[in-house]
């Protein structure tokens, strides 16, 4: 969730657990039963972090948590360009759902293919300025977003960057990852972003499915 607005270890480490952790009640309840029998993904389990990364504006960590076929993305977003500190945390911005691992990826050196269906896509507002600027605006048709609490963000255009307009419950994307496991630390990272009309940071089809690999690197904890 874009807005006008190196870190330890350890303080990584809560952040993450901030973001698997508080919401988790909500997530289940979002989530519901699922139908899907996803295949195991144990080499991804676990928990992975990108380090901080700045932008134009702010600046913010990924992280993913995979656990029992179902992964987690949580992008956590701060008040400044440099530094992700635990104090200017303005928003938390989670995916969550049922991942298969379908294929090694021909064109990609240890890529895999993999679905991911979406079974809860949630934004919090975590700084009460963005809460207001939200209800203000509106955002996604409600004027009920409450700080730290996490507000459904299925088919709705949040704002520019985030345009979820074709984004229903259980839509699946279509992506690839490698995961480099002969280093130490192991790292992982996921396809170059899908751009389509719609479906930002989203692959409705196979035939989406990008050829390429991010910059972005998200390191096991």
């Amino acid at each position: 969730m874009k807005t006008n607005k190196v870190m330890s270890l350890g303080l990584k480490l809560s952040l993450v657990a901030l973001a698997f952790t508080s919401c988790q009640k909500k997530l289940e309840e979002l989530a519901g039963s699922s139908s899907l029998a996803p295949a195991p993904a144990a080499t991804m389990d676990g928990i992975w972090s990108t380090d901080c990364m700045p932008d134009s504006s702010d600046s913010y960590i990924k992280s993913i948590e995979v656990k029992d076929g179902v992964m987690t993305i949580a992008i956590l977003q701060y008040s400044e360009t440099r530094f992700c500190e635990q104090a200017k945390l303005m928003s938390t911005f989670m995916q969550s759902g049922p991942l298969t691992v379908i294929a090694d990826n021909v064109s990609i050196v240890r890529g895999k293919n993999y679905e991911w269906r979406l079974d809860a896509l949630i934004g919090v507002p975590n700084d009460a300025s963005l809460t207001a600027m939200l209800n203000n605006g509106f955002a996604c048709g409600n004027n009920n977003w409450v700080t730290n609490e996490p507000g459904i963000l299925f088919a709705c255009t949040v704002g520019a960057g985030f345009d979820l307009s074709n984004v229903a419950y259980q839509t699946v994307h279509h992506g690839v990852y490698v995961l480099e496991s002969s280093v130490t630390p192991n790292y992982l990272q996921f396809e170059t972003k899908c751009e389509l009309n719609g479906y930002e940071n989203f692959c409705p089809s196979s035939g989406d499915r990008p050829g390429t690999v991010s910059g972005d690197v998200y390191f096991r904890r």
